[in-house]
């Protein structure tokens, strides 16, 4: 792609793949590719150091051009015409090219076993002191560092999670405090990293999305299946403080119990929400929640907004000894929080634990990544469920604004309702939950900050 200023007269060139063919502390020198068959010399000298910076986004440990570019290296890169020498071509922006290494492993199985069954495998001589449950958590911090520039020297690592920021609370610095603690941490994890000829960290290419989803739903299908024995028809609508108290105190009271003996977590339930537009704004009008012995009560706060703080919902949502299992919080947060004061607790997320799942496997693609659908998540965990009903209401949800305010609830939107948390559990709960270790660390910080944004408005 080129453009022409008018103000300049210059010529700029985007995205031309080029080589680096000499490089030293403040400058570099490319060979570009204008076409298959012209190449063109394109040096960054001028502001390097500031370029470099804007190319990584790392602000303060760029300080020399031969720590992030070495000669040989496989680029894309910007370059300008000089003002005053037109022969001569500017880089004003760079990006290495990863090496196209496929993935460490065949199959996308072997990032979940280790021998029957638990984490992903370990070299039996390679040993670091890293716990298995916090191993994810520094692959993360790892991956999101070579996202933004694909071949980091380990000398630097250390300097750079400073600056990135360890949002896992120092999890890097206590366990791999040291370039040798490192070397012996990548050396551990060849699933994920390699050191290249240069002493640099490298990330490897990942697997293709398509090919991850099908082996995904291989693997799903192959664990035990939690077969219901029930119908979905023991739906309760609550519409009165009263039955609302009445329903919800055992199940809180006997959450608490079992959590106060070390049952982590003391209860596991499901829960959505549905609204008008739901979000910040768009004003909620039900919740749903149901329980792994199949019950299923939808909570009519719009007839009966005090069911939050009177008939203990509230209290419920907030209880750090009930699970919630959730698929994709963001909206039912905003509207809790914003339109009744109220802070979603110890949430498991559907669509963020195959997000961490596509992580974990070291699926390739650009991150943050899109969040799955709830049709589509089912579907690969072998969940059957009609969704002729889902559809029609969600057609009549675009057409007609404020038709989760429509009273009395009628049949098709009680289905559409409690079949949303009937679904949840337990086959994709229970699959879901077995594949996330060791990165359910990183699973429950993402659920957490999920949200604080919502709650921030971020």
């Amino acid at each position: 792609m080129s453009s022409q200023s008018e103000d300049t007269e210059v010529l700029s060139l985007h995205d031309l793949g080029g080589r680096v063919t000499d490089v030293d502390e403040n400058s570099a020198t490319f060979t570009a590719w204008k076409s298959s068959y012209e190449t063109l010399e394109a040096k960054l000298t001028d502001r390097s150091i500031s370029i470099l910076r804007k190319s990584t986004s790392f602000k303060k440990v760029v300080s020399n051009v031969k720590d992030f570019l070495f000669e040989g290296d496989e680029v894309v890169i910007n370059i300008k015409q000089d003002k005053t020498d037109q022969t001569q071509w500017n880089v004003t922006r760079v990006r290495l090219c990863p090496d196209q290494r496929p993935p460490h492993y065949d199959v996308v199985r072997d990032y979940f076993v280790r021998g029957k069954q638990g984490p992903a495998r370990w070299p039996k001589k390679q040993r670091c002191h890293v716990p298995h449950a916090r191993v994810g958590e520094i692959v993360s911090i790892m991956s999101e560092i070579l996202q933004r520039w694909c071949k980091i020297p380990i000398k630097l690592f250390h300097d750079i999670v400073d600056e990135y920021g360890d949002d896992q609370g120092g999890v890097f610095q206590s366990y791999v405090k040291t370039k040798r603690a490192l070397t012996s941490f990548i050396r551990t994890v060849p699933q994920y990293f390699y050191m290249d000829d240069d002493d640099r960290v490298c990330m490897y290419e990942g697997f293709d999305d398509e090919l991850f989803k099908t082996e995904f739903a291989e693997i799903c299908l192959s664990l035990p299946q939690w077969n219901r024995s029930y119908p979905l028809s023991e739906v309760q609508v609550i519409q009165t403080v009263r039955d609302g108290y009445a329903v919800l105190q055992p199940l809180l009271q006997r959450a608490e119990r079992l959590y106060g003996t070390g049952s982590n977590p003391g209860l596991v339930v499901a829960l959505d929400c549905e609204g008008c537009s739901l979000s910040k704004t768009g004003r909620l009008t039900l919740v749903q929640i149901a329980t792994m012995e199949g019950k299923v009560y939808l909570f009519d706060v719009y007839r009966c907004p005090y069911l939050f703080h009177d008939g203990l919902l509230a209290d419920f949502l907030e209880s750090e000894a009930v699970l919630k299992v959730i698929h994709d919080c963001r909206k039912d947060t905003a509207a809790l929080y914003h339109q009744f004061g109220i802070t979603l607790t110890n949430i498991f997320d559907t669509s963020i634990d195959y997000v961490v799942l596509q992580n974990q496997c070291q699926v390739a693609g650009t991150k943050p990544r899109p969040r799955i659908s709830f049709q589509n998540l089912c579907e690969m965990i072998g969940e059957e469920m009609d969704f002729t009903i889902k559809k029609s209401i969600k057609k009549k949800m675009v057409y007609i604004p404020n038709f989760w305010a429509t009273r009395p609830l009628k049949t098709n939107m009680i289905n559409y309702a409690a079949a949303d948390v009937y679904m949840l559990l337990p086959n994709v709960y229970q699959v879901l939950h077995g594949l996330i270790h060791p990165w359910k660390s990183v699973f429950q910080l993402m659920c957490q900050d999920a949200i604080r944004k919502e709650i921030e408005d971020i």
